[in-house]
């Protein structure tokens, strides 16, 4: 409701003498019609709650894509090093020095307990603060040296590619629809093959 687009709307309605419809409104109107529903969901992700028969969940929604071999081969080459960590926090995350500390100390103290992986994190450049103008925790540095942490500030692949291919054990990500989603699917995909 606090989008500005949406807030012109209802301003407009209201000029017009038109009552204000609200999201639950929207909802009993299309159950009321039975207006068909895809949702990209499933059941079994959702909080357990009422879907009226007319809101078919079929999953998620996501672009197709071929394996990431076909796609970015030295990257493929990469991942089957071993298993992998996927950190990707989004196009609009943006980073404080701070943030950037702790989430290397986090990185670091995996590293030290799991030496037996590897971490693809995936870092916008935030204005003022980079990658590379922060201080690094030694073992940290020494493993982005190596490639053990392979930072990017962009994927050339789509997400599901990198997750789908069998190499990534853990993602860490905003939480924001696309990421959740894909990474339902991987996880669905990898239970059904």
């Amino acid at each position: 409701m606090s989008n500005p687009r949406a807030r012109e709307l209802t301003a407009y309605r209201i000029a017009q003498g038109l009552p204000n419809v609200t999201s639950a409104q929207v909802s009993q109107q299309l159950n009321k019609d039975k207006t068909v529903v895809l949702l990209p969901a499933r059941q079994e992700t959702e909080i357990p709650c009422y879907f009226p028969d007319n809101f078919i969940l079929c999953g998620p929604i996501l672009r197709p894509c071929v394996p990431i071999a076909e796609e970015d081969l030295e990257l493929a080459s990469w991942l089957e090093r071993r298993p992998t960590v996927l950190v990707n926090l989004g196009s609009h995350v943006t980073y404080t020095t701070d943030v950037l500390q702790e989430l290397m100390e986090g990185f670091r103290m995996l590293l030290d307990k799991r030496p037996d992986i590897q971490i693809l994190w995936k870092i916008k450049p935030s204005s003022g603060t980079t990658f590379e103008d922060t201080p690094l925790p030694d073992n940290l540095r020494t493993a982005v040296a190596e490639g053990q942490v392979r930072v990017e500030s962009w994927l050339a692949v789509e997400p599901i590619c990198i997750l789908t291919s069998g190499h990534v054990k853990c993602m860490v990500h905003h939480g924001g629809s696309n990421s959740y989603h894909e990474a339902i699917r991987s996880v669905y995909t990898a239970v059904n093959s």
